[in-house]
This record gives C-alpha cells, sequence and structure tokens, in this order.
C-alpha cells in the first residue's frame, strides 16, 4: 500500500412478487479529467444521472453521482453510486451484498461513505463472474429499512473495460432475498495519456502524515512526491517543463469558497485574511519566495471543487541550478509542500493529481479527513 494513500486493494435469489429492474450503461465522452460541476446536498441528484431501480419487498434506487466523481470515469479515479432502500411495509433488517461483474479484486476498491465518520471499507472475493462482498455501512453489515435508508458508495477501478455493479439486498433474519439485485452497468475508460508519474505520495519522513480526524479550525501540513516513469525519462523535454498539482476535493454535503483568491496571490498589501474562512477547505503550497500560494477553486459552490494553480518545479525552483541539473540527468522527481486548513466541519474526500495541459499524467492520491 502506498504511503498516504487511501486507496487499498483487497447472492441470494427468491420469488419476487414484483419484479422492475432497469439496467443501463453509463457511456462516457472523450473529456480527460472530470470537471468539476455544481452540485447539492441533501441527495439532490441531476437530471441526467444514470438510474437503476430495483422492486420487490422494498423498493432500491442506484444513481450514478457525476456532481461528484465527474465524468466520464476513468481508471484510478473514484466514482459515486448513491444506493437509496425503502419500504412501505413496515421496518425490514437488511443485509446487502456488492458484485462488481467482469471485475477482480486486485484491480477494483469500494467503501461506504458517512457524513460524519471514516469511510467503510468493502472486503471482497473473487468468484468466476467477478468479485463480490458484504457492503458494510457505518453503522454495520445489518442495516434497518423503514420509510428509506440511503448509503453513499466510493468505487476505483483500476481497468478500463464495461462493468456490471449490482447491490443484492435480503432479509437479515432469515436470507431471503428483497428485491431482484439493482444493477447498472459502467464503462471505465483508460487514461487518455500514458503516465508520465507514479501515484502521489505523502512523504511521512518530513511531516507527521495526513490525518484522518482534525478539528474544525486546524490545518493538515504534508510534503507529497511521485517517482517518474520510465515514459518520462524517455520523452521528457530539454527544458524544464512545470507540471500542476491539481487539488480536487469533494463533500457531498456542499462546500463554499471566498469569490476570488487570487489577490492573495498576487502580494497585494492589506487583504483582510479573515475572508479566507469563508472558503470551506484553503489549500496553500509554498512556492520557495515569500507568502504561500492559495489554490484558486472553479467554482464558488459545490459537492466538487478544483484548482490546478500550483506547480512543480515552482518558479523559484525553475531558475535553480540543483534543478535544471536534476532534470538534465534524469534524477528530477516533482515534489510539493502544502498545507490543507478548514473552515467548515464535514467529511472531505481528497484527490492529489499531477497534471499537464490539464490532462492526468498520474493516477490520483486519495485521502480523506473528518472534519468536526
Amino acid at each position: 500500500m502506498r504511503t498516504g494513500t487511501l486507496i487499498g486493494v483487497g447472492t441470494v435469489s427468491a420469488i419476487i412478487v414484483v419484479l422492475i429492474v432497469l439496467a443501463s450503461y453509463y457511456v462516457p465522452d472523450s473529456s480527460d479529467l472530470s470537471p468539476a460541476q455544481s452540485g447539492s446536498a441533501g441527495g439532490h441528484l441531476a437530471d441526467n444521472d444514470n438510474t437503476a431501480i430495483s422492486i420487490g419487498k422494498i423498493r432500491q434506487v442506484m444513481t450514478l453521482r457525476t456532481d461528484l466523481g465527474g465524468s466520464p470515469v476513468v481508471i484510478d479515479r473514484p466514482f459515486f453510486l448513491h444506493l437509496k432502500d425503502s419500504s412501505d411495509n413496515g421496518t425490514v433488517n437488511a443485509t446487502e451484498v456488492l458484485k462488481v461483474a467482469g471485475a477482480r479484486s486486485a484491480d477494483v476498491d469500494a467503501r461506504a461513505y458517512s457524513a460524519d465518520g471514516p469511510m467503510v471499507a468493502w472486503s471482497p472475493l473473487d468468484t468466476p463472474e467477478g468479485v463480490e462482498g458484504p457492503l458494510n455501512r457505518s453503522q454495520g453489515l445489518q442495516f434497518s429499512i423503514d420509510d428509506d435508508a440511503a448509503v453513499l458508495i466510493m468505487i476505483t477501478i483500476r481497468t478500463p473495460g464495461a462493468y456490471s455493479i449490482s447491490v443484492n439486498a435480503s432479509d437479515a433474519a432469515n436470507g431471503t432475498s428483497l428485491a431482484p439485485p439493482v444493477t447498472m452497468g459502467i464503462v471505465v475508460e483508460d487514461a487518455t495519456v500514458p503516465y508520465l508519474f507514479t501515484a502521489p505520495e505523502i512523504k511521512a519522513e518530513y511531516t507527521s502524515g495526513w490525518m484522518l480526524h482534525v478539528a474544525n479550525g486546524s490545518s493538515i501540513p504534508f510534503t507529497i512526491g511521485a517517482r517518474t516513469t520510465d515514459l518520462w525519462q524517455e520523452s521528457r523535454p530539454v527544458t524544464l517543463t512545470p507540471y500542476n498539482w491539481t487539488v480536487t476535493v469533494i463533500d457531498p454535503d456542499g462546500m463554499m469558497a471566498y469569490d476570488d483568491l487570487v489577490p492573495f496571490n498576487q502580494g497585494i498589501a492589506n487583504l483582510d485574511p479573515t475572508s479566507l474562512v469563508n472558503t470551506s477547505v484553503d489549500s496553500t503550497w509554498s512556492w520557495g519566495m515569500g507568502s504561500p500560494y492559495h489554490v484558486v477553486w472553479d467554482s464558488a459552490h459545490g459537492v466538487r471543487m478544483e484548482g490546478s494553480n500550483i506547480t512543480t518545479p515552482t518558479t523559484k525552483e525553475m531558475y535553480n541550478g540543483g534543478t535544471q541539473m536534476a532534470w538534465h540527468d534524469g534524477t528530477w522527481e516533482p515534489s510539493g509542500n502544502g498545507e490543507m486548513t478548514f473552515h467548515r466541519a464535514g467529511h472531505y474526500i481528497f484527490m492529489l493529481t499531477l497534471t499537464l495541459n490539464g490532462r492526468a499524467v498520474s493516477a490520483p492520491l486519495v485521502l480523506e479527513t473528518v472534519v468536526s
């Protein structure tokens, strides 16, 4: 497992009175990095999000949350499924099995999201059809369905292809199926350009490492780096080329950002720093001179925000003789020193990716922090 990375690698049938299963494939477009999209908290889903429905003793609705994961679905980058179970026949105690047909356990990771606690990992087993395992929500393997019970599932797949994702709900007392498996097809695209770098890592030897729990108003300092691939060694430009650290932050309950962080990066005197408290997450990075740079978010509000104005090498490093020598002899590696400061309680998911001209040139480092 990579240091500092969140991502790690790890059905019952019955006679159903009513059967309606709607399953369709979500086919992505040709863009690369998922654009940030304005979203809304409280489970308000976009009209064009792909949805699958199953009805039996309970009703299940599974929706692909493109406002959180973006579009298209791409290898190594999380996508999100919102699953809502409801019952019109009183409270039902249930368990659920998540299955990804066509995948192997080494290539897929899934986690159940909770607004007030860390995500719960999925522990699947390989089967002839794919990979499956019990879906463990924050309250445990068993949960109660009354009017409704919802869970957000974060899934990462590392191999491109077409997959069928299903969730089968069973009665916790006797194991009988409560509805046919709610099933959705997902097409996972390959990266549009080959990776020039390995997935970034938090360098714990330089800082205390990433923190899973912090108090509101506090900060997480970190040092990050990545290694070059053979492709970078073979194709690196003659002159130094700055790559971007693209920072993506996701919170299903919504975030805010100060209207204009650009002046804080221009050395303008007498700026009121209290304005920064209007930003849910203030991501600042050292660039070798003066005050740290603030990531300029691409949206003033939403459930997903992104910024790419931080570079490696930094502006100062571009003119450093040691950096130039390391570049030309092939020993240069991307690095960065940053800090995340939180001004709003929430459960944040971060993706830190190396990019060039808006395209990912590394897999992302995926992290989470619960702020209370």
